[in-house]
């Protein structure tokens, strides 16, 4: 039983599977750091109608993430169509 204890701590698997998992750990963070600021910038863009809004916040609700990629780099540029001049 000491012998199978004293490889279980010695085992470096644990270290690389740790550090996988704390690698996804950042990645989750970053992504929703990314859907937050996405979401902020949807609803103050003045470009944006009220119409518009209402549906990149949907868009963001039901696609996460990729939602909030399609948006900034889509979504963020354009423009209502309001007759302003370029």
């Amino acid at each position: 039983m000491r012998d199978l204890l004293f490889l279980a701590q010695n085992d470096a698997g644990g270290l690389w599977v740790g550090g996988l998992f704390f690698l996804w750990l950042i990645l989750g963070i970053l992504a929703l750091v990314l859907w937050v600021w996405a979401l902020v910038s949807a609803i103050q863009n003045p470009a944006l109608d009220s119409t518009m809004r209402i549906v990149w916040v949907l868009v963001f609700v039901f696609t996460g993430f990729i939602g909030a990629i399609i948006y900034l780099l889509i979504g963020r540029n354009s423009r209502s169509g309001r007759g302003e001049a370029l």
